[in-house]
Order: C-alpha cells, then sequence, then structure tokens
C-alpha cells in the first residue's frame, strides 16, 4: 500500500511541476504591456548617461525574474518595459550596482548611485 501512495504521490508532483513549468513558459513570452521608467542619477546629482539598466522582480510564490536590459538616455532615463508587477530590486551596470534601489513595477523609480 505504501509504494502505492508513493507512486501517486510522484505522478501527482509531476503533473503540478509540467504545470508550473508551462506557466513560466507562456509568462517568459507573454506581451510587455507594463513600462517602468527609471532615472539613474551619479553621487553628485547629475544624470547618469549610458548606463545598463534591468529589473528583477522578487517575491512572490514563484519567485521572479529579469528585465531585459535598457540604456539610460542622456536624461539618465532608461523606460523598461515588462510582462509583470509588483516589487523590483533595481540593477545598474549588472550585478556590481553601489546601490541597493527597490521599487513597485510598473512605476517611476529614481537610483542614486554611490560610487
Amino acid at each position: 500500500m505504501n509504494l502505492l501512495k508513493s507512486r501517486i504521490f510522484i505522478v501527482i508532483f509531476s503533473v503540478a511541476l509540467l504545470g508550473v513549468m508551462s506557466l513560466d513558459v507562456e509568462t517568459a513570452y507573454a506581451d510587455k504591456n507594463y513600462t517602468t521608467k527609471v532615472t539613474v542619477y551619479t553621487k553628485n546629482g547629475n544624470p547618469a548617461k549610458g548606463r545598463k539598466v534591468s529589473l528583477e522582480f522578487v517575491g512572490g510564490f514563484l519567485g521572479g525574474g529579469f528585465t531585459d536590459n535598457e540604456y539610460t538616455n542622456s536624461d539618465g532615463e532608461a523606460s523598461i518595459k515588462h510582462a509583470s508587477k509588483g516589487k523590483v530590486k533595481v540593477y545598474v551596470d549588472g550585478n556590481g550596482s553601489s546601490h541597493e534601489t527597490t521599487g513597485k513595477a510598473p512605476g517611476e523609480i529614481f537610483v542614486y548611485l554611490k560610487g
């Protein structure tokens, strides 16, 4: 009887896992209907032109994902398109960002670099 229960659990778990994986595939190819504007400033308060910016969605049941990279214009602004909503961590020039900025997407987020 225990062997039968184990096999039933494995089948149910496998079906559930496949459902989650197919959800991720659908989300990955979803239309990017939202936009978040990120404005980056240097430590001197000037707009930071040409900086690579991305968002990481954090929290939630399945965790998040990263947006595509966008680059700031001469006003330090980058408009990032995405398919999800929620809390985000902002990355400037990759993981080595000299700040710890979080915000809510879609919306507008201001980043002040430390170094």
